[in-house]
């Protein structure tokens, strides 16, 4: 019926041969009419048969199995091509690897001891809690110790070098339009950057 030739002794004997029987099966059933018109003949579809035997000669038959379904989920309109149908067996194939990869490497951390826990968190906070509060008491006194010693020190330098303290003023071109002001001017009433420019107090009288 439509070239399908029955099932033999010598199909039944060679695994690849009777998958890609029940693969004409499955493909004549998913498309129909598309498949009696692309397959008109009993040696088109031997060719076909026999192409299909050369290419996939030595891939796993689960894979090619799941490779023609992954083939015909992404072409609903026109029969496989056996180009088409290799390229979704060899993604299956590797993909089917992948996911041996993936489960010996979860049996493996599975099997794997599970982690001694040697940290007690409630115990550490409360150890923390304690030396925080003992802590307070010893770093507070410690601190006032410190902070009057900086303090006596900071007024030493100013009394020292107080005279070589010296206020330091913008530079001329930085300063203030304003004669006798050293401040640094910072506001100009114009918009082109090349008109005078004034401090904060002497802005707004000189607009």
């Amino acid at each position: 019926m439509n070239g399908i030739a029955p099932t033999s002794n010598r199909i039944e004997s060679d695994p690849l041969k009777k998958t890609i029987v029940n693969m004409i099966r499955a493909m004549r059933s998913d498309y129909g009419q598309v498949f009696i018109k692309q397959f008109q003949g009993e040696e088109v579809l031997t060719d076909f048969k026999q192409r299909l035997y050369q290419k996939l000669n030595g891939l796993p038959i689960d894979a090619i199995v799941d490779g023609y379904e992954l083939c015909a989920e992404r072409n609903t309109r026109f029969c496989p091509t056996v180009p088409g149908i290799v390229e979704c067996v060899l993604e299956t194939v590797k993909r089917n690897k992948k996911l041996e990869v993936n489960k010996a490497e979860t049996e493996s951390v599975a099997a794997l001891p599970p982690p001694t826990i040697i940290c007690d968190p409630l115990a550490l906070l409360a150890k923390a809690k304690a030396a925080s509060r003992t802590g307070n008491k010893e770093d507070k006194a410690a601190w006032m110790t410190r902070k009057a010693e900086a303090l006596r020190n900071n007024d030493a330098v100013l009394i020292l070098h107080g005279r070589n303290i010296k206020r330091r003023y913008a530079q001329a071109e930085h300063s203030c339009a304003v004669n006798g002001c050293h401040d640094i001017g910072t506001l100009s009433p114009g918009t082109k950057g090349s008109d005078n420019w004034f401090c904060i107090k002497h802005f707004k009288s000189a607009s």
